[in-house]
Protein backbone atom coordinates (compact mmCIF):
# COMPACT_ATOMS: atom_id res chain seq x y z
CA UNK A 1 0.00 0.00 0.00
CA UNK A 2 1.18 3.76 -0.82
CA UNK A 3 0.94 5.37 2.61
CA UNK A 4 -2.10 4.87 5.37
CA UNK A 5 -2.38 8.09 5.17
CA UNK A 6 -4.69 9.29 2.66
CA UNK A 7 -4.51 11.20 -0.55
CA UNK A 8 -5.87 14.29 0.39
CA UNK A 9 -3.16 14.66 3.52
CA UNK A 10 -0.18 13.88 1.66
CA UNK A 11 -1.00 16.04 -1.38
CA UNK A 12 -2.50 18.70 0.02
CA UNK A 13 -3.95 21.51 -2.51
CA UNK A 14 -3.51 19.04 -5.41
CA UNK A 15 -6.22 19.64 -8.07
CA UNK A 16 -6.08 16.90 -10.07
CA UNK A 17 -7.86 14.50 -7.14
CA UNK A 18 -11.41 14.77 -7.46
CA UNK A 19 -13.03 13.42 -4.36
CA UNK A 20 -16.50 13.39 -2.97
CA UNK A 21 -17.64 12.63 0.57
CA UNK A 22 -20.21 9.84 1.14
CA UNK A 23 -22.31 8.17 3.86
CA UNK A 24 -22.31 4.89 3.89
CA UNK A 25 -26.09 3.46 3.45
CA UNK A 26 -27.63 0.58 5.13
CA UNK A 27 -28.91 -0.45 1.46
CA UNK A 28 -25.34 -0.75 0.85
CA UNK A 29 -24.07 -3.39 3.42
CA UNK A 30 -25.46 -7.47 3.27
CA UNK A 31 -27.20 -9.23 6.12
CA UNK A 32 -23.77 -9.11 7.49
CA UNK A 33 -23.26 -5.99 7.71
CA UNK A 34 -20.59 -6.16 5.60
CA UNK A 35 -20.28 -3.51 2.27
CA UNK A 36 -21.36 -5.10 -0.78
CA UNK A 37 -18.45 -6.02 -3.62
CA UNK A 38 -21.58 -3.80 -5.33
CA UNK A 39 -21.79 -0.86 -3.78
CA UNK A 40 -18.08 -0.79 -3.90
CA UNK A 41 -18.14 -0.83 -7.60
CA UNK A 42 -20.93 1.46 -7.92
CA UNK A 43 -19.21 4.26 -5.64
CA UNK A 44 -15.96 3.53 -7.87
CA UNK A 45 -17.92 4.18 -11.49
CA UNK A 46 -19.61 7.49 -9.97
CA UNK A 47 -16.46 8.91 -8.78
CA UNK A 48 -15.12 8.12 -12.36
CA UNK A 49 -17.88 9.26 -14.54
CA UNK A 50 -18.59 12.74 -12.25
CA UNK A 51 -14.30 13.13 -12.95
CA UNK A 52 -14.22 12.46 -16.90
CA UNK A 53 -17.35 14.58 -16.96
CA UNK A 54 -15.48 17.66 -14.98
CA UNK A 55 -12.44 17.11 -17.25
CA UNK A 56 -14.31 17.30 -20.44
CA UNK A 57 -14.55 13.33 -21.65
CA UNK A 58 -17.36 12.53 -19.90
CA UNK A 59 -20.05 10.09 -21.11
CA UNK A 60 -22.36 13.08 -22.79
CA UNK A 61 -18.98 14.83 -24.09
CA UNK A 62 -18.30 11.85 -25.99
CA UNK A 63 -21.24 9.65 -26.92
CA UNK A 64 -21.93 12.65 -29.05
CA UNK A 65 -18.86 12.07 -30.72
CA UNK A 66 -19.40 8.56 -31.40
CA UNK A 67 -16.98 7.58 -28.41
CA UNK A 68 -17.69 5.74 -24.69
CA UNK A 69 -15.54 4.22 -21.88
CA UNK A 70 -15.48 0.98 -20.54
CA UNK A 71 -13.88 -0.44 -17.91
CA UNK A 72 -11.61 -3.38 -19.05
CA UNK A 73 -9.45 -4.44 -16.01
CA UNK A 74 -9.49 -3.79 -12.24
CA UNK A 75 -7.51 -4.18 -9.31
CA UNK A 76 -9.04 -3.32 -5.52
CA UNK A 77 -7.02 -4.08 -2.16
CA UNK A 78 -9.69 -3.71 0.85
CA UNK A 79 -7.79 -2.51 4.23
CA UNK A 80 -10.46 -1.44 6.46
CA UNK A 81 -14.39 -1.90 7.22
CA UNK A 82 -17.48 -0.14 6.19
CA UNK A 83 -20.09 0.35 8.28
CA UNK A 84 -23.98 2.08 7.62
CA UNK A 85 -23.88 5.49 8.17
CA UNK A 86 -20.22 5.55 8.23
CA UNK A 87 -18.69 8.85 6.30
CA UNK A 88 -16.24 8.16 3.81
CA UNK A 89 -14.02 10.30 1.15
CA UNK A 90 -13.54 8.76 -2.43
CA UNK A 91 -10.44 10.01 -4.84
CA UNK A 92 -9.59 9.47 -7.90
CA UNK A 93 -7.17 10.73 -10.82
CA UNK A 94 -6.38 9.14 -14.09
CA UNK A 95 -2.78 8.02 -14.46
CA UNK A 96 -2.01 8.24 -17.92
CA UNK A 97 -2.09 5.09 -20.58
CA UNK A 98 -0.64 2.06 -20.92
CA UNK A 99 -0.72 0.81 -24.64
CA UNK A 100 -4.67 0.93 -25.20
CA UNK A 101 -5.79 1.34 -21.57
CA UNK A 102 -6.75 4.21 -20.14
CA UNK A 103 -5.60 3.69 -16.33
CA UNK A 104 -7.49 5.50 -13.17
CA UNK A 105 -6.57 5.38 -9.62
CA UNK A 106 -9.35 5.19 -6.66
CA UNK A 107 -8.54 5.41 -2.72
CA UNK A 108 -11.48 5.08 0.05
CA UNK A 109 -10.57 6.41 3.63
CA UNK A 110 -12.65 6.99 6.92
CA UNK A 111 -13.42 11.27 6.65
CA UNK A 112 -13.55 11.04 10.42
CA UNK A 113 -10.17 9.16 11.32
CA UNK A 114 -8.38 9.40 7.70
CA UNK A 115 -7.67 5.52 7.97
CA UNK A 116 -7.35 4.29 4.24
CA UNK A 117 -10.06 1.59 3.67
CA UNK A 118 -9.38 0.93 0.30
CA UNK A 119 -7.14 1.22 -2.83
CA UNK A 120 -7.94 0.63 -6.61
CA UNK A 121 -6.18 0.68 -9.99
CA UNK A 122 -8.45 0.56 -13.40
CA UNK A 123 -8.21 -0.07 -16.67
CA UNK A 124 -10.12 1.28 -19.46
CA UNK A 125 -11.06 1.29 -23.09
CA UNK A 126 -12.35 4.10 -25.21
CA UNK A 127 -14.12 2.96 -27.55
CA UNK A 128 -15.81 3.48 -31.20
CA UNK A 129 -19.80 3.33 -29.76
CA UNK A 130 -20.50 1.42 -33.28
CA UNK A 131 -18.08 -0.42 -34.61
CA UNK A 132 -17.00 -1.23 -30.79
CA UNK A 133 -12.72 -1.03 -31.39
CA UNK A 134 -10.58 0.75 -29.09
CA UNK A 135 -9.21 4.38 -29.75
CA UNK A 136 -6.06 5.68 -29.06
CA UNK A 137 -4.83 8.44 -26.62
CA UNK A 138 -4.43 10.44 -29.21
CA UNK A 139 -7.91 10.58 -29.81
CA UNK A 140 -8.31 12.90 -26.90
CA UNK A 141 -4.88 14.50 -26.99
CA UNK A 142 -6.47 18.29 -25.57
CA UNK A 143 -6.91 16.33 -22.02
CA UNK A 144 -4.77 16.23 -19.01
CA UNK A 145 -4.42 12.65 -18.47
CA UNK A 146 -0.92 11.97 -16.87
CA UNK A 147 -0.29 12.84 -13.16
CA UNK A 148 3.30 11.80 -12.74
CA UNK A 149 3.75 13.01 -9.03
CA UNK A 150 0.62 10.89 -8.06
CA UNK A 151 0.92 7.24 -6.94
CA UNK A 152 0.15 3.98 -8.84
CA UNK A 153 -2.17 2.11 -6.07
CA UNK A 154 -2.24 -1.06 -7.13
CA UNK A 155 0.71 -2.94 -9.05
CA UNK A 156 0.68 -6.33 -9.00
CA UNK A 157 -2.82 -8.42 -8.91
CA UNK A 158 -3.76 -11.33 -7.17
CA UNK A 159 -2.57 -14.86 -8.40
CA UNK A 160 -3.80 -18.29 -7.10
CA UNK A 161 -1.23 -20.79 -6.62
CA UNK A 162 -3.24 -23.89 -8.34
CA UNK A 163 -2.63 -23.71 -12.09
CA UNK A 164 -5.01 -26.45 -13.45
CA UNK A 165 -8.56 -24.80 -10.53
CA UNK A 166 -11.26 -27.60 -11.09
CA UNK A 167 -13.85 -25.07 -11.55
CA UNK A 168 -17.57 -25.99 -9.82
CA UNK A 169 -20.10 -24.70 -12.01
CA UNK A 170 -22.77 -22.87 -9.23
CA UNK A 171 -25.27 -20.14 -10.59
CA UNK A 172 -26.79 -19.91 -13.88
CA UNK A 173 -28.94 -17.00 -14.85
CA UNK A 174 -30.04 -15.07 -16.99
CA UNK A 175 -29.26 -11.34 -17.49
CA UNK A 176 -31.97 -9.11 -16.60
CA UNK A 177 -33.29 -5.74 -17.39
CA UNK A 178 -32.42 -4.00 -14.01
CA UNK A 179 -29.01 -5.01 -14.81
CA UNK A 180 -28.76 -3.14 -17.63
CA UNK A 181 -27.06 0.25 -17.68
CA UNK A 182 -27.02 3.14 -19.99
CA UNK A 183 -24.61 2.03 -22.31
CA UNK A 184 -26.86 -1.06 -23.05
CA UNK A 185 -25.26 -3.43 -21.33
CA UNK A 186 -24.91 -5.55 -18.06
CA UNK A 187 -23.08 -2.84 -15.47
CA UNK A 188 -19.67 -4.38 -14.15
CA UNK A 189 -21.19 -3.41 -10.76
CA UNK A 190 -23.35 -6.27 -11.28
CA UNK A 191 -20.54 -9.06 -11.85
CA UNK A 192 -19.00 -7.69 -8.52
CA UNK A 193 -22.80 -8.88 -6.65
CA UNK A 194 -22.46 -12.15 -8.69
CA UNK A 195 -18.94 -12.88 -7.30
CA UNK A 196 -20.23 -12.58 -3.85
CA UNK A 197 -23.31 -15.21 -4.43
CA UNK A 198 -21.11 -17.63 -5.66
CA UNK A 199 -18.82 -17.09 -3.16
CA UNK A 200 -21.57 -17.50 -0.24
CA UNK A 201 -23.21 -20.25 -2.39
CA UNK A 202 -19.78 -22.34 -1.89
CA UNK A 203 -18.99 -21.45 2.08
CA UNK A 204 -22.05 -20.42 3.61
CA UNK A 205 -20.73 -18.53 5.94
CA UNK A 206 -20.17 -15.10 6.76
CA UNK A 207 -17.00 -13.19 4.70
CA UNK A 208 -15.75 -10.55 3.26
CA UNK A 209 -13.14 -9.91 0.19
CA UNK A 210 -10.04 -8.30 0.91
CA UNK A 211 -8.32 -8.31 -2.56
CA UNK A 212 -9.80 -8.72 -6.10
CA UNK A 213 -8.89 -8.60 -9.43
CA UNK A 214 -11.24 -8.51 -12.26
CA UNK A 215 -11.11 -8.73 -16.19
CA UNK A 216 -14.18 -7.96 -18.06
CA UNK A 217 -13.69 -10.04 -21.47
CA UNK A 218 -16.98 -9.12 -23.05
CA UNK A 219 -20.42 -7.40 -23.00
CA UNK A 220 -23.58 -9.09 -21.78
CA UNK A 221 -27.52 -7.95 -22.69
CA UNK A 222 -30.76 -8.76 -21.74
CA UNK A 223 -31.28 -11.97 -22.16
CA UNK A 224 -28.10 -13.67 -22.43
CA UNK A 225 -27.95 -16.72 -20.61
CA UNK A 226 -24.96 -16.64 -18.05
CA UNK A 227 -23.00 -19.76 -16.21
CA UNK A 228 -20.56 -18.50 -12.81
CA UNK A 229 -18.45 -20.90 -11.91
CA UNK A 230 -15.61 -21.16 -9.16
CA UNK A 231 -12.92 -22.44 -7.28
CA UNK A 232 -11.54 -21.77 -4.00
CA UNK A 233 -8.22 -23.17 -2.41
CA UNK A 234 -7.58 -23.67 1.18
CA UNK A 235 -5.95 -20.50 1.56
CA UNK A 236 -9.24 -18.53 0.96
CA UNK A 237 -8.33 -17.46 -2.68
CA UNK A 238 -10.75 -17.65 -5.38
CA UNK A 239 -11.02 -18.03 -9.00
CA UNK A 240 -14.07 -17.29 -10.70
CA UNK A 241 -15.22 -17.21 -14.78
CA UNK A 242 -18.75 -16.17 -16.15
CA UNK A 243 -19.78 -17.19 -19.24
CA UNK A 244 -22.12 -16.64 -21.79
CA UNK A 245 -24.26 -19.75 -22.58
CA UNK A 246 -26.05 -18.41 -24.98
CA UNK A 247 -23.15 -17.59 -27.72
CA UNK A 248 -20.89 -19.69 -25.72
CA UNK A 249 -17.75 -17.54 -24.92
CA UNK A 250 -16.09 -16.46 -21.88
CA UNK A 251 -17.47 -12.86 -20.39
CA UNK A 252 -15.82 -12.22 -17.21
CA UNK A 253 -12.96 -13.93 -14.41
CA UNK A 254 -11.74 -12.54 -10.91
CA UNK A 255 -9.53 -14.14 -8.83
CA UNK A 256 -9.43 -12.46 -5.30
CA UNK A 257 -8.72 -13.72 -1.51
CA UNK A 258 -11.07 -13.14 1.33
CA UNK A 259 -11.87 -13.66 4.77
CA UNK A 260 -14.24 -14.68 7.43
CA UNK A 261 -15.99 -12.62 10.00
CA UNK A 262 -17.65 -13.03 12.92
CA UNK A 263 -20.89 -11.39 12.18
CA UNK A 264 -23.59 -13.11 13.00
CA UNK A 265 -26.38 -10.08 12.73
Amino acid sequence: MVSMNNLLKNFPGNSNIFHNDLVVRYSEVNQFGILKLQSLFDYLQQIAAEHANSLGYGMNSLYAKGMIWVLSKMDIKIFGTFSPEQQITVCTYPAGTERLHFRREFEIFDSKTGEVLMQSSSYWLLLNREKLRPLRRETIADVKLENPELPLMVQQSITIDSVDCPMEEILSDSVRFSQMDINQHMNNAQYAALVEDAVYEKIHAPFEIKDISVAFLQAQKYPDELQTSIYINKENKFQLAISNKSANRPAFTACGKFVYTDSQN
